[in-house]
């Protein structure tokens, strides 16, 4: 080798340790670094992590190594790494997610992400900082803006934030709100005696009180001084909150020690309760404390509603309770079954059962009367025990005496749904009845799931596996999570009848219904809809896929020997179905005050291939559309009471397939624009309109119907 040779050799042999040197210093550098550097390869696995990053994740780098980066962060699937690559040529990308670590615990993390050249092609690196001290700041931070920082109670802007939410809640379901200001009596002078020190432990201690006598639903609140808001949601009778604030006042009077002393507190407590005593938080609290006011002045303190009637009413209304009682023992209690039909073939599919009382002095006492009652006194649970026993004892017995089986509805509170042993008190029923467990529906609400989200999984899981069926009551009327819908194994939806009771004339009701009948089809799930009372309603649900029905216009709530003469077949429903409806012809709909008008279009269209339908108002054009498939409608602008305009714009939304053609003899040219972008009109038509012109545009009307479904 020439000496050239040996020199380059060396100089070849002196690069390559620098090369290697200048490596493991880089390596050494990463490796100290208090952050986790990870590299990820063209295909979305780890090709590299530091010391730290193994650390951190609770790893050995050769568990990581080769393995999908998505194993540490599943929203990361190598599709998304691809997107995130494209955006690289604008600048690093940032985000904040969660790693998945060893342990199975999750650690918040700050993701720097950038391109990086190793030599073996292009190359993502992740320098992922370890957030969680931030979180944990920010989360004490939040807690901090919304709590008292003595007692940990909810603040003011906490409370107003729920109360709004249960009015809001309330106002949807009918339900009440009540409001309670309580104010402890001769604080200052405990103040002055004891110091701060002590009766901030004092306070302490009464807000503990406080909570173990609210639901777990309610919200205690700590506004000044010694003055507490407590907000009772879900109020089903207004005497309840006067049983509670009683109670609330005896658990602050029982005597406590604070700095070695004895002491006897006492308070003061004023009641306020949505909607009668106001609509918004600032009436209903300013209301509570002036109630407050009034109990002060009160010869016994005793609590007090702001509105003076109500104490006699809520005492009277107590009386109830004891003869509530009483007749379960009494035998005072019946079942009435109401039957579910099952549109496409007209059968009756289910019974759902409902109590009845019986009262021998009061008579028929209404449901909404005494159920809340039962649910607030606990008396619910033996009440409830017996509704599911006859229930099912009912289904076995029509079974056994051959009728068409169907399956058998019991509606269950949230009493009920929180026993532990609630799975195995079903067994025993079924056991007992003999009725298969295939054969029995149980019905909960939306608030019974949020209630404990993950007791309430266990106990659908336990139920399911033992072939009993679960239906969801009130969906829509409250939180309505598609996420628990999709975690808990429910068969059935139901619709709530505040939506069906104006789904033909309100586009609000009727897309929510839409919603719910889409989101469960699309999830395997079959839907329900009760308060069915007219045929407008039937052929609505009908039309729009809904799978049964429940309702007066069917049947009432029945008598188990009415309904046995039903299911045998020796009466007949109200109205009964005969099956699937034969498909209807090409309908046009006709809509004028003007008898003139709608006389001429019918011996227009008289020989055309459609059917003709007239209506001389909005409102009787609904009822028309609620009843039958109308593929165009022709609408004129001015009549009384509903415009075409308002009218056109509710059938836009209830009746999307229409074809919509409005007529008009005078009308302004921003009075047009506007009927078309909002009643989305296919054409306008000037009066007087010629037999062709008419002929002409409802034949180009029909060509662009939609067909029916199937």
């Amino acid at each position: 080798m020439t000496d050239s040779g040996q020199r380059n050799t060396a100089h070849e042999a002196h690069d390559d340790r620098r090369a290697a040197l200048h490596e493991q210093r880089l390596r050494q550098i990463v490796d100290q670094a208090t952050d986790a550097f990870i590299v990820i390869d063209a295909a979305g696995c780890i090709a590299d992590v530091n010391a730290h990053g193994c650390q951190s994740l609770g790893y050995e780098r050769e568990q990581l190594l080769g393995q999908p980066y998505a194993r540490l962060d599943p929203l990361q699937t190598p599709a998304r790494l691809a997107e995130l690559a494209a955006e690289l040529a604008a600048g690093p990308q940032t985000f904040e997610t969660r790693h998945h670590c060893g342990d199975g615990s999750e650690l918040p993390v700050e993701v720097r992400l950038g391109a990086l050249d190793t030599g073996d092609g292009p190359c993502l690196l992740a320098i992922c900082r370890d957030i969680s001290e931030r979180r944990a700041l920010e989360a004490q931070l939040r807690f901090q803006s919304t709590h008292d920082s003595l007692t940990g109670l909810p603040n003011r802007n906490l409370l107003e934030d729920r109360l709004n939410r249960a009015v809001a809640h309330a106002r949807r379901r009918s339900r009440l709100v009540g409001v309670l200001c309580l104010d402890l009596i001769r604080f200052k002078q405990l103040v002055d005696t004891l110091g701060h020190t002590a009766t901030d432990e004092l306070l302490r201690q009464i807000a503990r009180r406080l909570i173990g006598i609210v639901r777990p639903g309610d919200t205690v609140s700590r506004q000044a001084g010694d003055t507490f808001i407590i907000v009772l949601d879900e109020l089903v009778a207004e005497e309840r909150a006067s049983q509670i604030a009683g109670r609330l006042r005896e658990a602050v009077a029982t005597p406590l020690t604070v700095a070695g002393q004895e002491i006897y507190p006492d308070a003061s407590i004023g009641i306020a309760v949505f909607p009668r005593d106001g609509s918004d938080c600032d009436t209903l609290l300013r209301h509570a404390a002036a109630a407050m006011q009034r109990a002060r002045r009160h010869p016994r303190n005793e609590p007090q509603f702001y509105a003076a009637a109500m104490n006699t009413w809520a005492t009277e209304r107590l009386g109830l309770e004891g003869k509530l009682r009483r007749a379960l023992d009494g035998r005072e209690l019946m079942l009435h079954y109401q039957p579910q039909i099952e549109l496409s073939t007209g059968r009756i599919v289910g019974a759902e059962a409902l109590l009845r009382w019986k009262h021998p002095e009061l008579g028929m006492v209404s449901p909404a009367e005494f159920i809340p009652l039962a649910e607030e006194t606990g008396l619910i649970l033996p009440i409830g025990d017996w509704v599911l026993h006859t229930a099912c004892a009912q289904a076995q017995a029509w079974r056994a005496a051959g009728l068409p089986e169907l399956r058998m509805c019991v509606n269950l509170s949230a009493l009920q749904f929180a026993q532990p042993d609630l799975a195995t008190r079903v067994a025993a029923v079924l056991a007992e009845t003999g009725l298969p467990a295939t054969a029995l529906e149980l019905v909960i609400t939306e608030s019974v799931l949020m209630r404990d989200v993950e007791a309430a999984a266990a106990m659908i899981g336990t139920l399911n596996d033992m072939g009993v069926q679960l239906a969801l009551d009130d969906f829509g009327t409250g939180y309505s999570s598609l996420a628990y819908l999709k975690r808990f194994r429910i068969h059935r939806l139901k619709i709530d009848r505040s939506f069906v009771r104006d789904i033909t004339t309100d586009p609000d009701d009727a897309a929510i219904t839409l919603a719910v009948i889409a989101l469960a089809h699309s999830l395997r799930k079959s839907v329900i809809a009760e308060g069915v009372e007219t045929e407008e309603q039937r052929h609505f649900l009908s039309e729009r896929g809904c799978d049964e029905v429940q309702g007066f216009y069917f049947s009432r709530p029945l008598p188990a020997a009415d309904l046995t003469e039903l299911l045998a077949g020796r009466r007949a429903l109200a109205n009964g179905l005969a099956g699937a409806e034969t498909e209807e012809p090409p309908t046009v709909l006709l809509v004028d005050d003007d008898p003139v008008f709608t006389s001429f279009g019918c011996s227009v269209l008289r020989n055309e291939a459609c059917r003709v339908l007239c209506a001389n108002s909005g409102r009787e054009a609904l009822d028309l559309l609620a009843r039958n498939r109308v593929d165009v409608i022709v609408s004129d602008l001015v009549m009384p009471e509903m415009d075409g305009a308002d009218f056109l714009r509710r059938t836009r939304a209830l009746y999307p397939q229409a074809c919509r053609i409005m007529l008009s003899g005078s009308t302004s040219l921003q009075s047009l624009i506007d009927s078309i972008n909002e009643g989305g009109i296919h054409k306008f038509l000037e009066k007087p309109v010629t037999p062709e012109r008419l002929r002409t545009t409802v034949r180009e009307a029909l060509a662009r119907r939609t067909p029916p479904a199937g």
